[in-house]
Parts: C-alpha cells; sequence; structure tokens
C-alpha cells in the first residue's frame, strides 16, 4: 500500500506534468495563456518531483517526464548562448526602459537609477504628471523628449540625447494605450524605435487587444528601411505563442539571446518571476550589455541595454 508521501508525490507530479501541457496550448485562450509564462518555474518544479518519483515510486516516471523537460529546455536554454556578432564600440548607443508604476513612491530610487545608468534614450512607461514633476532634474539632462503623461497606468515618455525625427503617437488597438514611434541617426544609420505598452491581458477583451497591437506592430516594422528597436513592457513573457508570433512577423531578435532570463516582473513574489520587459531589435544591430536594474518601488524592474551596428564586412 503507497504511503501519504508517495500519494502526494505522485498527485504533484502529475499536476506539474498536466499544467506544463496545458501552457503549451494558449492559443487564444487568455487563461490558458497565462500559464505559458512560467516555464522557468516549471522545470525547476518537473525535474525535483521527477527526481523524487525516480527514488521514490519507479525509475520509469523519467521517461514521461523527459521530454517535457527537453522541451522545456528548447524555450529556455536559448536565452543563454551568446550570439557570436562583433561590436562596433565606436557606433554604441544605450538605452533604458523603466515601468515606473504610477503609484509608486520611491522616488528618490528611481532618480538613482537613471542617474546611475545616464542612458542615451529612456523610456518611461505608467508615466504620469507626477512623476514628470519629481524626475524633473533628471528629465533636464535630455534635450529631445515627448511625453504623455495620464491619470491611469498608460501614460508613456521618450526622452533622448540624440535627435528623434519623425515622432508619432499610435494607437495600435481601440482598446489599448498610447505608444511612441520616433527615428533618430546613429553613425549616418536610420534607427526606428517603437516604445509601447500593450494592456495587461487579465481578461478575453484585452488579451485580443493585446495580441492585436502586437500583430500591427510586427506588421509596421517589417515594413521599416533602417534598424529598428522595439522596448517596453509588453504584458507578455517570451514564453507566450504571442510573443513567439511577434518575433517571426516583426523579424527582430530578443535583445537578451545570450544574456539569461532576466526575469523583470514581478518584483513582489520572486519565485514566479517572468520577463515582461522587452527590447526587440533587427539584425543590423548587436547587444554589448544587457541587464535588469535594482528594486526601485516599481512591480517591474528596470532594463538598461547597450546597442551597437555591426560592422560592415
Amino acid at each position: 500500500m503507497r504511503s501519504t508521501f508517495q500519494l502526494i508525490l505522485t498527485a504533484t507530479f502529475g499536476i506539474i506534468i498536466s499544467i506544463t501541457i496545458l501552457s503549451y496550448y494558449g492559443g487564444d485562450n487568455w487563461k490558458l495563456d497565462l500559464l505559458s509564462h512560467f516555464k522557468v518555474q516549471y522545470i525547476i518544479a518537473l525535474m525535483s518531483t521527477t527526481l523524487l518519483g525516480a527514488v521514490y515510486i519507479r525509475k520509469k516516471i523519467i521517461l514521461l517526464a523527459f521530454p517535457l523537460i527537453l522541451l522545456l529546455s528548447w524555450d529556455i536554454f536559448p536565452f543563454f548562448f551568446p550570439q557570436n556578432s562583433s561590436i562596433d564600440s565606436s557606433n554604441s548607443i544605450s538605452i533604458s526602459s523603466i515601468n515606473l508604476l504610477s503609484s509608486n513612491g520611491e522616488f528618490e530610487k528611481v532618480s538613482a537609477y537613471i542617474d546611475s545608468k545616464n542612458a542615451d534614450i529612456l523610456v518611461l512607461q505608467e508615466f504620469t504628471e507626477l512623476w514628470r514633476l519629481m524626475l524633473e532634474p533628471q528629465i533636464s539632462n535630455y534635450p529631445h523628449l515627448y511625453e504623455i503623461p495620464r491619470t491611469d497606468n498608460f501614460g508613456i515618455a521618450i526622452y533622448s540625447k540624440y535627435p528623434f525625427h519623425d515622432v508619432d503617437v499610435v494607437y495600435y488597438d481601440k482598446v489599448g494605450a498610447p505608444s511612441i514611434e520616433c527615428s533618430l541617426v546613429l553613425s549616418n544609420q536610420k534607427i526606428h524605435l517603437v516604445a509601447t505598452h500593450p494592456v495587461p491581458p487579465i481578461n478575453q477583451e484585452q488579451f485580443d487587444s493585446r495580441n492585436n497591437q502586437l500583430k500591427q506592430i510586427a506588421q509596421k516594422v517589417s515594413g521599416f528601411n533602417g534598424e529598428t528597436i522595439v522596448i517596453g513592457d509588453l504584458n507578455t513573457s517570451s514564453f507566450s505563442k504571442h510573443f513567439k508570433q511577434f518575433r517571426h512577423y516583426s523579424n527582430l531578435r530578443d535583445s537578451r539571446d545570450g544574456f539569461g532570463l532576466q526575469a523583470s516582473w514581478p518584483t513582489w513574489f520572486r519565485m514566479m518571476k517572468t520577463t515582461l520587459d522587452h527590447c526587440l531589435i533587427s539584425e543590423g544591430l548587436t547587444v554589448n550589455n544587457r541587464e535588469t536594474g535594482p528594486f526601485i518601488g516599481s512591480d517591474h524592474l528596470p532594463v538598461y541595454v547597450e546597442l551597437g551596428l555591426k560592422k560592415s564586412l
């Protein structure tokens, strides 16, 4: 007769197996899509219960878990392999993206982080009139700016040390929030920048809105001439089917490749952290450095990326 421990372990193993499988079948169901964001947690839980199951239940349990562990590894491990591309350090630009959290009161922490990175381009989300007032000393260091402060969680702003052109405010979806599109020139090379923050997929309507926004951006940037950067809190992890489609149709790559997962949300629940804050780039750009910043009072960690233009062969 099985012990209570064996029964609990068997049930836990079955639940983890079921959730892992369901996480790959989110499709157009917002609840199932939410399961896709925690693949790292699934592989840790699956490997742990498989090891215990092999010891306390039967060794053949490994054969059942192995295909799923391999599938999860396929999603996770590529982020840890560096890209073999040379970087022309004389043609470099740094960019920082921060989801401030509109209700965040840690103004000094945010100010100190912005000062410490001194990025060439600063993108702020959940930007309010109060945040504009509290960050005025930092904002004054940027001669070029475009701001859309709002009272909700979808204000957005761009600050730049480089002149930017063709500035446009775009609403990709009727439910969605404003995005800012602009372009700048680095060493005679035009670079398109899209700063965006889709609504969180907390119901079917907002789930559809987020997905539509990603589709619209992908369609638009795929037709750009020059290099492209898409940056912001995309309210999806890289494990979602919809994020993978976005990468495919936009022809952009993840700046995290070779730098690890760099989970950025939620800061208040470390065990469930995943990556919602992204910087995607076109093939003509390389990544010199990418990192997440310290806790600054927001539910998101800030993102800092140093980019360069690929050397001409």
